[in-house]
């Protein structure tokens, strides 16, 4: 038997509890700014927003790390929701390729964590990968708290 990467699945609809995920690309797609655009604006401003507590996004080439407290439902069946919608607007907008790897990356956050930390780490993944200079902007990146 393989190692086991999820949870027991009631931890992912406790309320109040609080994941930092990650959801990694098939390929660097996200360099497309396109296509980056269409994405990080369904990820702000759609039904994931709706349906979850988010307190950190940050859209890069090859992936997507989200800092977040679920409402309604499952973690997992909410990113899995959230996948099958953004695939669907790469191919109406003419892409063939596939957005996302199978699974994705979630860690727990501790009560002991600080989530303003790991909202900040989030948020300063862009220029600690290089993309841009500290102070500088980049458009696929937000932060609750600025």
């Amino acid at each position: 038997m393989g190692k086991k990467i999820r949870l027991e699945r009631d931890v992912y609809q406790e309320p109040g509890r609080v994941f930092s995920v990650t959801i990694c690309a098939s390929t660097p797609v996200f360099a497309n700014k396109s296509l980056a655009g269409a994405v990080w604006s369904v990820t702000i401003n759609g039904a994931l927003a709706e349906s979850a507590e988010l307190m950190a996004a940050c859209l890069m080439p090859d992936h997507l790390h989200l800092l977040m407290g679920v409402k309604k439902e499952n973690l997992i069946d909410l990113i899995g929701r959230w996948k099958r919608f953004t695939q669907r607007i790469a191919k109406g907008a003419g892409g063939r390729v596939t957005l996302w790897q199978k699974s994705f990356y979630d860690h727990a956050l501790r009560r002991d964590e600080q989530i303003s930390i790991v909202a900040q780490y989030i948020y300063e993944n862009p220029v600690r990968k290089g993309l841009i200079e500290e102070g500088k902007t980049y458009p696929y990146r937000w932060h609750a708290w600025l």
